[in-house]
């Protein structure tokens, strides 16, 4: 059986991995590498839930004085709000991406439908 030391060790682990996929998430959308940072959030949602329950074990079901409950509280507070900075700059970057998307598309419809006036092949 796992010891109330380990739980937090390995809580604390994958609350780490999540912060460094975070970070690399965001850069990998600064250099514009899309496709990766997907594959990344997925993963990274993986982790989230695993923190989730490994949190809530501890929490609900390891033997916790108060004092020890309360720390691990603002620990974790404070791990929720830092992941909520990179959060927020990773959806602006995101809807950065989709809005420069978007106005590709729109440049390239727009044309297109310009030159098919040109198009001779299409005559009858």
């Amino acid at each position: 059986m796992i010891n109330k030391a380990e739980k937090f060790e390995i809580s604390y682990d994958f609350m780490n991995k999540v912060s460094a996929l975070s970070h690399l998430i965001y850069e990998e959308l600064l250099e514009d590498s899309l496709d990766s940072a997907l594959d990344k959030i997925t993963n990274r949602e993986r982790l989230l839930n695993i923190v989730f329950k490994t949190n809530d074990s501890i929490l609900l079901k390891t033997d916790l004085n108060i004092q020890e409950f309360d720390e691990w509280k603002v620990f974790t507070y404070k791990w929720a709000q830092k992941e909520e900075e990179i959060n927020r700059l990773i959806e602006a970057k995101l809807l950065e991406l989709k809005t420069n998307t978007t106005n590709e598309i729109a440049t390239m419809f727009n044309n297109k439908s310009r030159h098919k006036g040109y198009d001779l092949s299409s005559l009858k």
